[in-house]
Parts: structure tokens; C-alpha cells; sequence
């Protein structure tokens, strides 16, 4: 069953070359990785934050959170258009960096209040005031649409201006306090989504209504200083330069002072917006739901692919200020063409919908499955000069190896458990277990929730097992390495340097080398339905755990098994002396209460195991709350059984102490003798059994 690290590394290396970017980016290894990057960036404003990554060519949804979760379109346009892979991930990073600004500083419940409260057709914070008459009967006009609930067109504008200059401030807060990986994300991202924005003219050869244009504008001029006008001059760009001092006072400003802009950019734009009321979805936070997406029923979620915020190349508030400055100038100072296609059959098409005209923008959208999901760290690779962020190509290599491993464990646990079931089924059990089937349960992939139950009451466990090996480490390196020790009561030689002394201790002696490698450890855990009842069953586990880290760290094989009886004796493989990863530790979080327990074709199996191990010295661990007790197998005949194998195994060189942590203790020391031990207290069953072994290893 064991595996030549060699042809392991060979396998891992020619699976790592046929991963694609699919398996790539929606790996456990890959979200995992982003989950620790986003815990560590959310840590210190203690907000807890959740990644999931899909894979969905028809969502155009680049990403999107919901205050708690962020949840990232590995395949939609705006990756689709970078090549290279490492590419692709700087731009997810940037992508997470800006979901996470979002969750860090947006203040979602103010700015449901505010779509709410037009909804029910009032102003907030407050209504806006003008001077120009014009502007004023646009005001009441506006009013009266939202008396008479005809709000569709302004919540959707609403929206959509609130998150152009809600980006602008969350991306501006990041950079200044994560100016690393994050800023050069984004700076991509920036950067990706300008080269990829459609033209004026050409929005309008794509018959985009009127008010797309203009939000396309808003968004090019808030966001990069600038707009792609391509030469293009008519009624839309002179209604845009009379907007450009409003958004020069958007930059910087509070949450309410941004919403007054926004209130005010309404009444300005309601002769763009009045046509599209009836053209709109019903659910008009949320367009994307033509698409099939899942609606926004609170409108709290954020979602981003052509949002404004830091300028590409990631200028300087100074150097921004300077770029619409310039743009202002230009697009003022040139010409205009009355007789331009700007005014020519733009938004004519009644079937056309808003949303798939936006110059690149992604919809709001909120995946109604959205839910939760470690990389380590990285190495600096100054040999790629791609987007900028130097660990780009470490980081891919890592977690495609991550991927790769996994792929090959998987596959090499699957044998394995085909082979435990051969090696079960090649075993004599005797009469007592005569016409028994066996069943070998082994997880071949751990998935997240092992890792994450594991994660949440692991590091309490391993802290005792740290300290029990710190405690044994000093007495192996004195027996690894041998060496004279001195000061003994009794001994075979005298130290003639020691005789001066009045307390006796005047002998020594010459220990010569021990090799820790001879010794293996199994451990075997009834997991019957008696294991339910006072926590037997999870102190069981958290000794397995903490054995587990002891032995491991001290260079000793382990393997760790579950067993219990339905219709056959059913054996759990949590830890394996040959293990192809390090997901074993996880694999102790499936262990359970189940069903009957049959003992002794469980003790044979695992005591044969050991029994063939190279090693010299073999301890066995049974961990039980109870007797035997399955269909035909209890009483004295089962007691009769147990004892049998374990003086079998005895001869062999298998040493079998039993932990009784139930009722049964008179009948579990009755079965097993000098190998019984008394657990009065459940909450010393983990470090009872390490210092066991620790005293194993000491003899």
C-alpha cells in the first residue's frame, strides 16, 4: 500500500502540468488561499469575512458581497480577457481587495435606508434645492413620479451613482491602508476595465439609451479623470460638462453629503431617466435578474466590473485632480457638432435593456447559495515582470501543487481503502466472528468542513500536546544519542569522583543509542451508540487528536480507526501510517457514536496491522466505554474472544492497553488485565493516554 516518494512527486508533477484554470481558481487550495489573504485583512478591523469562488461564463458578474460573504466569477468578460494566468490572479486579488472594502467600509444598513426611503417616495438624507427654474420643475416633476410610485428608473440610478462614488471612497481608504497586494489588484483591475469600456460612439451603434451613455461618462470621469468621447459631441456631452463641478465636490465627501449629489444628479438627469421606468425589471435594484440571477430582496449587496475608484497606474488624489482638470478643458474648449449621431435613434429600441448597455458594467447581482469557504506564505519571484506583483507566479505554483497533491491523494486513498477491504477480508477471525463482513471507511478527500471543525477547537489541543513533548524531547535526545549519566543510587560502576558525596549517589551508567523510529502507535476508538452519552465520544476524538500531533511530531507512525457494526463490522480509517497528505488530523473530526460495536474483529484487524510494522516496540490503544455487544457476539464468549487476541497479538510483540471510559469498567478490566486503565475523569483520557505513550517510550 505504500508509495515511493519519488514516483509520488513524478505523479504530483504531471498531474500539476493538465490543471486548467478552472480547476485552478475554484480549487479548495485556491479559495482557501483567498479566505486567508481576506481573514488577515479583515482581522484587524475584527470583521469576519467569507469567500466563495464559482465558475459561470453566462454570469457577467465579476464579483459581489453581501456583507459577510464575497463571492468571485473566476470566469467572467473582465478575466476572460487576460491571458495569462498569473494575470488572472492579480486581478482576483484585486477583485477581493475591493469586495473587501465594501465589507470593511461601506455602510450598507445607511445606504438600504436610503434606497428604502425613495422607494416610499421620500427624499434622504433631505430634498435638493436649486436656483435655476428649470432644475426646480424637474424637482417636481421627480416628486410626482414618486408619489405615484413610479420610482423603478430613480432607485436604479440611485443605485448605480451611490456605488460610482461609494468606490471612489472605499478604494481610496484601501490603498492608503493596504498599499501591497491589494493596491496592485486593483490597479489591474482599474486598468483591465478602462482598456475594455466601450466608446460613445460606439455605445450608440449599440442603440444604448441616453442614460447609459451618460453613466458611463460619470463612471469614466469619477474613476479615471477621463472619458473615451472618441471625437463624439452632441446634447449628451453638453448635459455631462454641466454635471463635471457636481462631480468634482462628490470627491472626498461623506456618506450624506454623496447621497445630496446623488438626490441632485436625479432631478438633473430626469429627462434621461423618465423613459426608461416602463423598460426596466420590476426588480430594478437588481437588473441582472432578466439574466436569470437571483434579485436583491434588501438591495444591501455590492457587486463591482467597471466601478470607479483608484485611477489605473494608481495615481495620486493630486495627480486625479489634474487629470479631470485637463479632460474638463478639452471637452469644453472643443467644438461642437450639433449634427452628430449622438441624437440619432438613441434608445428607440423598447426592447433594449439597461443593463446590457453599460460600457462594460456588471449588474448588481446576490447568489442565493452564497456561503463560506490556508495558504501559507509566499516566495518572492523577481524574475516575472507581468502586471507588477512579484509573488503572482510563487503563489499559482504553490497552489497548483496544493491541487495537483490533492488530485493524487485522492486517487491513492482510493486504492488505499480497496486495499485495507482485501487486507480485512484475508484475515482469520475465528468462529466467534465466522460469516462477518467486513467495510473499510476511509474520506479520500477532506472537504472544508472537517478543516474548518478542526480549525475551530484544534489549537487548545495541540497546545497540550506541545507541552508534552516539550516534557519527553530532552529524554529522547538523551537515549537517541547516549551518553553517560551520573548521580545514580545504584548502579554497576562507581564514579570515583562522586564518592566524596553523603547522599549516596555515586554511581553511573553508559546508555547507548536509541532510535525513536522503533516504535509504532495504533489506536482504536469504539464508536457504538453508548459513545454518545457524556461526552465519551468527543473526549475520544480529542485524544486521538493530541496523540496524533504527539506522535507525528516526534517522528512515530500512528494510524488511528473508528469501529462499529450495522449489517457488517464497519471500520473507519481516520490516520494511516503511510499517509499521501497531512489531511489526516482532519479526517479525526468524522469520528462518531454510530451503532453496535464487535469488538473483537476490530482488535484483530488493527493489532495485524501493527503487528507487521518493521518497527520493535508496538503499542496498541483501545479506547471503549463498554463490553461488547453486537448481534451474537457479547457476554463471556466475547470476553473470551478479546482476550484470546490480545495474548495472540501479546506474543507478537503488540502491547494493547484499554482505556475504559463507561460503565463497564470491572468487565473491561476483566477483559484486558494489566493492560486495563481507569479513567474516572473523561477530561484526563488525552493526557492519560500521551503520557502513556511517553512512558512507553521511556521504558
Amino acid at each position: 500500500m505504500s508509495v515511493r516518494k519519488g514516483n509520488l512527486m513524478k505523479e504530483i508533477a504531471q498531474v500539476k502540468s493538465k490543471i486548467t484554470d478552472k480547476e485552478l481558481f475554484t480549487s479548495w487550495a485556491f479559495k482557501h488561499h483567498l479566505k486567508i489573504i481576506a481573514e488577515t485583512v479583515s482581522r484587524r478591523y475584527k470583521r469576519p469575512i467569507q469567500v466563495k469562488i464559482i465558475w459561470d461564463e453566462d454570469m457577467p458578474l465579476a464579483a459581489a458581497t453581501n456583507n459577510q460573504v464575497i463571492c468571485i466569477n473566476a470566469n467572467s468578460p473582465l478575466l476572460k480577457f487576460l491571458s495569462l494566468r498569473e494575470e488572472k490572479y492579480v486581478a482576483i486579488l484585486g477583485l477581493l481587495a475591493h469586495e473587501s472594502g465594501h465589507i470593511l467600509y461601506t455602510d450598507f444598513s445607511a445606504i438600504e435606508n436610503y434606497l428604502t426611503a425613495m422607494k416610499e417616495g421620500k427624499w434622504y438624507p433631505e430634498p435638493p434645492e436649486f436656483e435655476d427654474e428649470l432644475l426646480n420643475d424637474n424637482l417636481l416633476k421627480v416628486q410626482e413620479a414618486m408619489r405615484a410610485g413610479k420610482t423603478k428608473a430613480l432607485r436604479y440610478a440611485a443605485k448605480q451613482l451611490d456605488n460610482i462614488f461609494e468606490d471612489v471612497y472605499i478604494e481610496r481608504e484601501l490603498n492608503q491602508a493596504f498599499p501591497g497586494s491589494f493596491r496592485e489588484g486593483l490597479d489591474l483591475v482599474v486598468q483591465q476595465i478602462w482598456e475594455t469600456m466601450s466608446t460613445i460612439p460606439e455605445m450608440i451603434e449599440k442603440e444604448c439609451p441616453d442614460y447609459a451613455i451618460m453613466q458611463n461618462l460619470i463612471l469614466s470621469y469619477v474613476r479615471y479623470g477621463n472619458v473615451k468621447d472618441a471625437g463624439y459631441r452632441g446634447r449628451i456631452m453638453d448635459d455631462f460638462l454641466e454635471l463635471i463641478p457636481i462631480l468634482d465636490d462628490v470627491i472626498g465627501a461623506s456618506l450624506s453629503e454623496r447621497q445630496m449629489v446623488v438626490n441632485s444628479l436625479l432631478v438633473r438627469l430626469w429627462g434621461y431617466l423618465e423613459p426608461l421606468e416602463d423598460k426596466l425589471p420590476n426588480e430594478a435594484e437588481n437588473p441582472a435578474s432578466a439574466d436569470g440571477t437571483t434579485a436583491i430582496p434588501s438591495g444591501r449587496t455590492r457587486s463591482v466590473l467597471g466601478r470607479p475608484g483608484t485611477p489605473a497606474g494608481g495615481s495620486s488624489d493630486d495627480e486625479m485632480e489634474e487629470k479631470r482638470k485637463e479632460t474638463a478643458a478639452r471637452l469644453s474648449e472643443e467644438e461642437t457638432d450639433d449634427d452628430s449621431e449622438g441624437d440619432s435613434g438613441v434608445g428607440e429600441n423598447g426592447d433594449d435593456d439597461v443593463k446590457s448597455s453599460e460600457g462594460g458594467r456588471i449588474p448588481h447581482a446576490e447568489t442565493s447559495d452564497i456561503s463560506e469557504g490556508d495558504g501559507g506564505g509566499v516566495e518572492r519571484d523577481d524574475e516575472y515582470e507581468g502586471t507588477g506583483y512579484e509573488k503572482a507566479a510563487s503563489d499559482i505554483a504553490r497552489i497548483l501543487t496544493t491541487v495537483a497533491t490533492g488530485k493524487v491523494s485522492e486517487a491513492h486513498e482510493r486504492v488505499r481503502t480497496k486495499d485495507l477491504s482485501a487486507f480485512a477480508n484475508s484475515l482469520d477471525y475465528g468462529d466467534a466472528h465466522r460469516g462477518v463482513t467486513f467495510r473499510i471507511h476511509r474520506i479520500p478527500t477532506v472537504n472544508e468542513r472537517l478543516i474548518d471543525q478542526y480549525n475551530a477547537i484544534a489549537p487548545a489541543l495541540i497546545a497540550i500536546s506541545k507541552r508534552l513533548q516539550k516534557q519527553i524531547k530532552q529524554h529522547l535526545k538523551d537515549y537517541e544519542q547516549g551518553g553517560k549519566r551520573t548521580g545514580l543510587y545504584i548502579g554497576k560502576r562507581m564514579d570515583a569522583r562522586a564518592i566524596v558525596r553523603d547522599d549516596g549517589r555515586m554511581f553511573y551508567k553508559t546508555n547507548l543509542p536509541i532510535e525513536i523510529s522503533q516504535m509504532a502507535v495504533a489506536v482504536l476508538c469504539d464508536e457504538s451508540g453508548s459513545m454518545g452519552w457524556g461526552d465519551r465520544v468527543t473526549t475520544a476524538r480529542a485524544a486521538s487528536i493530541i496523540l496524533y500531533d504527539f506522535c507525528t511530531a516526534l517522528g512515530i507512525p500512528i494510524m488511528i480507526a473508528g469501529h462499529t457494526e450495522s449489517s457488517s463490522v464497519d471500520i473507519y480509517s481516520y490516520a494511516e501510517f503511510d499517509a499521501y497528505d497531512w489531511n489526516d488530523k482532519y479526517r479525526l473530526m468524522d469520528m462518531r457514536s454510530r451503532l453496535n460495536n464487535r469488538d473483537g474483529a476490530s482488535l484483530k484487524f488493527v493489532a495485524e496491522r501493527l503487528a507487521k510494522r518493521p518497527e520493535r516496540f508496538k503499542l496498541l490503544i483501545v479506547i471503549s466505554d463498554g463490553q461488547p455487544a453486537a448481534s451474537g457476539y457479547r457476554g463471556s464468549v466475547a470476553e473470551q474472544d478479546l482476550r484470546r487476541i490480545k495474548q495472540e497479538y501479546a506474543r507478537r510483540g503488540v502491547t494493547t492497553f484499554a482505556a475504559a471510559i463507561g460503565d463497564d469498567k470491572k468487565e473491561i478490566h476483566r477483559i484486558y488485565g494489566d493492560g486495563f486503565l481507569d479513567v474516572t475523569n473523561l477530561n484526563q483520557l488525552p493526557v492519560l493516554l500521551t503520557k502513556l505513550v511517553s512512558r512507553f517510550i521511556k521504558k
